[in-house]
């Protein structure tokens, strides 16, 4: 009673703007990854499925077969792996921490 609202301020002229195609490519960057591949090598008993490791990075998820085995596969050679095929370019392998029963582990581990 007696009192009334005053009136919204109006919104500025880049907040009325439609987002570009390159703001819209920026928003969608942000949804997480989800990636699946082989790490080369034989496989070590064709009878027998391939083991498989899963990775993850904050939100991002990455999932390798490993078809000669976990027992015969190194750390260094699946951070080769993630580095040449799944992350961004630019990420040297040695910058990679990869964590195994919740240790570091080192790049000629098995």
């Amino acid at each position: 009673p007696g009192y009334s609202m005053p009136p919204a301020p109006a919104a500025p002229a880049e907040a009325a703007a439609p987002a570009t195609s390159i703001e819209a490519d920026a928003e969608d960057s942000t949804e997480p990854v989800d990636l699946e591949g082989v790490l080369p090598g034989e496989a070590s008993d064709p009878s027998k499925a391939p083991a498989s490791v899963q990775v993850r990075q904050g939100r991002n998820r990455f999932r390798i077969r490993v078809p000669q085995g976990l027992e015969k596969a190194t750390f260094g050679e699946l951070a080769d792996y993630l580095c040449g095929q799944m992350l961004p370019p630019g990420i040297p392998p040695s910058e990679l921490r990869i964590i195994s029963k919740g240790k570091t582990a080192t790049r000629d581990r098995k």
